[in-house]
C-alpha cells in the first residue's frame, strides 16, 4: 500500500542576512497520506508523526509533532536548501513518549526534484513515496 507525502514550496523568502544568499530560504509544507499506524490499538492505533529534512548529512528542518493522525498536514517550516547533487533526505517518524521514536518511512528528494521545486514557478508541489527499509515496504506518502 502506498503512503504519500506531499511537499509544497513558497518562494520569494528573503535570506536572514545578506551574506546568506547562496542558500535559498524556502517555506515547506508537508502533508502525509495513509501513514503507517505505529501506536498500539491501546494507544489509539494511530501515529504521532513528524518530519525531519536532511542535507549533506545534517538536519536542516523539522516539523512539529501532530498527535494521533495518519493524514497530517503540518504547519509550514522555513529551511535553507542547497541545490546539491545529493538532493535532500526526508524521514517521517512517530513520536513515542518514554521510549524510542519509530521510523514510519523515508524518502529522497533528488537534485532534479529540488531544482523544480525551487526554480520552476509552475510546480510548487511534489509527492514522495515513503519506504520503511526495516519492513521492506511502502509506509505512506508525503
Amino acid at each position: 500500500r502506498a503512503l504519500p507525502l506531499s511537499v509544497s514550496v513558497s518562494r520569494g523568502l528573503t535570506p536572514l542576512r545578506p551574506d546568506e544568499t547562496t542558500m535559498p530560504q524556502v517555506e515547506l509544507t508537508f502533508s502525509g497520506h495513509n501513514l503507517d499506524a505505529k501506536d498500539s490499538v491501546f494507544s489509539g492505533g494511530k501515529s504521532d508523526p513528524y518530519v525531519i529534512i536532511f542535507q549533506n548529512g545534517k538536519e536542516v528542518g523539522r516539523t512539529a509533532v501532530i498527535k494521533n493522525n495518519l493524514n497530517p498536514t503540518w504547519s509550514p517550516i522555513v529551511v535553507k536548501l542547497e541545490l546539491v547533487e545529493a538532493g535532500a533526505y526526508i524521514e517521517c517518524w512517530d513520536e513515542d513518549v518514554g521510549r524510542s521514536d519509530d521510523l514510519i518511512g523515508e524518502a529522497s528528494l533528488t537534485l532534479e526534484q529540488l531544482e523544480h521545486l525551487l526554480q520552476d514557478k509552475s510546480q510548487n508541489e511534489t509527492e514522495l513515496q515513503l519506504f520503511n527499509k526495516k519492513h521492506q515496504r511502502s509506509s505512506g506518502k508525503l
